[in-house]
């Protein structure tokens, strides 16, 4: 994992975190008699959606990944978004699952590979 770029992806998810946590308790607030709230849902909410992307976003190219790949797979979710709102969410918590691409063959394979040179000693 690319070091820079996985701590910026921890910044930007704690920022969108803080985002969302505001989003929710404006929209708790909005709801009722008072409404001095419901002018800073559509921000708050942009704002949280923005964040989680760049997250994800960055926590994927700490694990190796390419930005055009990323700019696609991008593209594919916001357009689906329109379609399916749901599929619109599955972009901005992709960086977290994605396999790390940094990691060479021969460190993850150490172990077995000192087991089996000790075998033929």
């Amino acid at each position: 994992m690319i070091t820079k770029y996985r701590n910026q992806g921890i910044v930007f998810s704690v920022l969108a975190f803080a985002t969302t946590v505001l989003f929710i308790v404006a929209l708790r607030k909005s709801v009722g008699i008072r409404e001095e709230w419901s002018e800073y849902l559509v921000p708050l909410y942009l704002g949280a959606a923005v964040l989680w992307t760049i997250a994800s976003y960055t926590m994927a190219k700490a694990k190796g990944y390419q930005a055009d790949a990323l700019g696609r797979v991008l593209m594919i979710s916001l357009l689906l978004g329109f379609c399916c709102q749901p599929a619109a969410l599955v972009f901005p918590f992709l960086g977290f699952v994605l396999e790390d691409k940094t990691r060479s063959p021969r460190r993850s394979r150490r172990g077995a590979h000192n087991s089996s040179h000790k075998l033929e000693s």
